[in-house]
């Protein structure tokens, strides 16, 4: 339990600098972006840092604070992760070498398939085969181990806790 413990308490720092330290920027040229007006009135870098810090902060920490059963969480987040390091990421990024920078001209969501459509279109038979391939393992990682995998955690998760406690003999 101390080494779990251990464990935990060092590495949530490090996690979480990393996710404030890659959010920032990308929410502050966002935020720019979408509201140029309010640009001259951006608060300074540290009470920015500040202020992400407790926006993001607050609630990891609270939900920390309320879950009962930390099995439930990490087997949901090995679930999850697990389905999408193995099998999602791997494949989609396959896909997209095999179909190459797709132009789009600007457009949003539908030019991009309608894009991607044209580029497997395009490719030999062998490169088809493999692009099918890779859907077909996007969608299994996808479906077969995170929602599924997700399903099966949480139930047994809930029926452990319905489970009576066994009697001290």
């Amino acid at each position: 339990v101390a080494a779990t413990a251990a464990s935990l308490i060092c590495s949530f720092p490090f996690m979480f600098m990393g996710l404030r330290e890659a959010l920032l920027p990308s929410l502050l040229a966002a935020a720019t972006r979408l509201l140029p007006s309010l640009a001259p009135l951006s608060p300074s870098p540290s009470a920015s840092w500040l202020l992400l810090t407790l926006i993001v902060g607050a609630p990891i920490v609270g939900t920390a604070l309320l879950i009962e059963n930390l099995g439930l969480v990490v087997g949901l987040m090995g679930s999850v992760l697990g389905g999408a390091l193995m099998y999602v990421v791997p494949a989609a990024m396959h896909a997209a070498c095999l179909l190459g920078p797709l132009d789009t001209a600007g457009g949003g969501a539908v030019a991009r398939l309608g894009a991607a459509t044209a580029a497997a279109a395009a490719l030999p038979a062998g490169r088809r085969v493999a692009l099918l391939a890779d859907i077909v393992l996007m969608l299994y990682g996808a479906v077969g181990q995170m929602l599924v995998g997700t399903a099966v955690i949480y139930n047994y998760a809930r029926e452990k806790k319905a489970a009576p406690p066994p009697k001290a003999s």
